[in-house]
């Protein structure tokens, strides 16, 4: 069954109809300059701060971080995480950590230097509560999942690292704890909204296109998704955590394949909270509650493990967000270990 959610705008915001009418037509010229890029949950910050459209592209293409094994370790400061959830890759290398802990977006230069961070605490527009996942728009926009707010955001960098917010949605209940975000090939945007149980599809103008799932255990339905990914035959893939397995799905919601079940073993997770998938169709799973990452063929056969429960260079506690670069190898948000690993494909692929 697919359910419609709510179709209003993602540019609606809590200010006077004379404010409201002049920020629509704004943002009418600015979706007709946009030209095909997304434009989901984004409008004019205030008019001093935007000169022009909005950065944006269809999907962006990972680059390769120069740096290998861990980076950061709990903290406030710069180079410091607390509990990071999800990760994204730019084109040139440069690594964002949604660092849910601290309310902030961390960016990490291809060296593997903290470079700055974007947000800070609160529920204005550009503050953030909890953000657990990030995508990567052009020249370094970033989308933020912003979970404790219940909304979408769009941060843009401004000099010294730090962030200047497009308004998301402020509507109360369009998202409960959104947790992950993809971009499509096409430019949508797909939410893992967690708290509804459902995948939510934005489209370019910023509305909802299509919402599939409800809570259940059949396939096609879930228990708060915390990962989303699109596979390279434009099929979703769904860390279906609270089942305790991962799932394939059409991108209307069709179910595909479903697979794994609550355990331990090899193919079994533990609240898996994210997944990111190869050109070649390798699906790669944070195995959360297990502290461990799985990998597995396009048919969902599992073929490698990395890691373990501890806090060694190659251990792990609640890996909770994935990235993979462009050689492979893969970065990983190790949330209770409040760090960031880069592991190289060869090592990955080695492990079992």
């Amino acid at each position: 069954m697919v359910e419609h959610g709510n179709s209003e705008p993602m540019w609606v915001l809590r200010v006077s109809r004379a404010e409201q009418v002049s920020r629509r037509r704004e943002l009418g010229a600015l979706l007709t300059a946009i030209a095909g890029g997304v434009a989901a949950a984004c409008t004019l910050a205030p008019r001093a701060a935007v000169t022009g459209p909005v950065p944006w592209a269809t999907v962006q293409v990972a680059g390769t971080p120069r740096w290998w094994g861990t980076v950061g370790r709990k903290g406030k400061g710069v180079g410091e995480f607390d509990t990071p959830s999800g990760v994204a890759i730019a084109p040139d290398g440069t690594v964002y950590v949604a660092d849910a802990g601290n309310d902030r977006i961390a960016v990490i230069n291809p060296e593997g230097v903290t470079t700055g961070t974007m947000g800070r605490s609160g529920r204005r527009p550009g503050a953030l509560s909890f953000p657990a996942g990030v995508a990567i728009g052009a020249e370094g926009v970033a989308v933020v999942a912003d979970s404790g707010n219940g909304r979408i955001q769009v941060l843009i960098p401004v000099a010294g690292g730090l962030g200047r917010a497009l308004p998301g949605d402020d509507t109360p209940g369009h998202f409960a704890a959104p947790r992950a975000l993809a971009i499509s090939p096409e430019g949508t945007l797909l939410v893992a909204d967690s708290r509804h149980h459902r995948i939510v599809t934005l489209g370019r103008d910023g509305t909802v296109t299509e919402a599939f799932g409800k809570r259940g255990t059949r396939p096609g339905e879930f228990d708060t998704p915390k990962g989303v990914a699109i596979a390279p035959d434009r099929s979703v893939i769904v860390a279906d955590a609270a089942n305790h397995r991962v799932q394939r799905v059409a991108s209307d919601g069709t179910p595909i394949r479903v697979w794994g079940r609550r355990g331990t073993r090899v193919g079994e997770f533990q609240n898996p909270e994210a997944v990111a998938v190869e050109l070649d169709g390798t699906v790669w799973v944070a195995d959360t509650g297990n502290d461990r990452i799985q990998g597995f063929t396009p048919d969902g056969t599992p073929r490698w493990q990395w890691g373990h429960r501890g806090r060694s260079v190659e251990q792990l506690d609640a890996p909770s967000g994935l990235a993979i670069d462009a050689t492979g190898a893969l970065v990983i948000a190790d949330a209770n270990n409040h760090r960031i690993h880069r592991v190289g494909a060869d090592d990955l692929r080695t492990s079992r």
